[in-house]
């Protein structure tokens, strides 16, 4: 599944990516949305830190008649609100996004997203899966599973990039600074730890991985390798 925040105040399109600080970036934010922009769902935890901002999730669904509510839709009900059926969801693609959009915003808002180094954003979903499923899978077992075209299908539409801003994970809070400053949000330098332990300790990628897995990774991740330049 990404996330998506679309800011008709400050006229821009987050699209976020998985396990690139996305959810961070999405509460940070989410305080300088106003109540027209769309905010899509995220999990429980990380909405209790959006919370004491005052935000919310608002404005990415259409309200449903209770005849007509799915089972799967009575959660937001539990939650204290009315369910909605979504037109925006967590981890929506670009090009649902340019769907669902007004041909001008899709054309004159800024879109932008997050992208990371391959090896270390699967280490990354590594523990994290781990972790939030209870297992002690090893990496051999996760690299079958895991979705290397993941991020590129949510940012990329026909085989190309379809962002007009790519932030790096690995320099996130400069690039974040210098889009918002663009933007003219008065960003804090605010980013919140959202989802960050997992077990991994702090250990490199380097520490984590052998050369069978980097070399499966560089292949796999071919495309984004070669456009963003990085290196194993």
């Amino acid at each position: 599944m990404s996330s998506v925040i679309l800011s008709h105040q400050h006229r821009y399109i987050f699209i976020k990516t998985r396990k690139t600080a996305g959810t961070s970036v999405e509460i940070s934010l989410s305080r300088y949305c106003g109540p027209n922009d769309i905010l899509t769902p995220i999990s429980h935890d990380d909405e209790t830190i959006r919370a004491t901002f005052g935000q919310e999730p608002r404005n990415f669904g259409i309200p449903i008649p209770p005849h007509r509510w799915r089972r799967s839709e009575l959660g937001q009900l539990v939650r204290g609100h009315w369910p909605q059926r979504y037109v925006f969801w967590n981890h929506i693609s670009a090009a649902e996004i340019r769907a669902r959009v007004r041909p001008e915003e899709w054309g004159e808002y800024l879109k932008f997203s997050i992208i990371r180094n391959p090896w270390d954003q699967f280490v990354s979903w590594f523990f994290w899966r781990r972790y939030t499923n209870h297992t002690h899978m090893t990496i051999d077992e996760a690299l079958k599973l895991w979705d290397p075209a993941a991020n590129w299908n949510t940012y990329s539409i026909d085989g190309d990039v379809a962002v007009d801003v790519m932030l790096r994970f690995e320099t996130l809070e400069s690039d974040l600074s210098r889009l918002t400053e663009r933007l003219a949000i008065p960003f804090d330098h605010w980013l919140p730890s959202a989802k960050s332990d997992t077990g991994r300790g702090g250990r490199s990628y380097h520490e984590i991985l052998e050369p069978k897995h980097i070399e499966l990774i560089r292949n796999v991740s071919a495309r984004e390798i070669e456009i963003f330049g990085y290196q194993s």
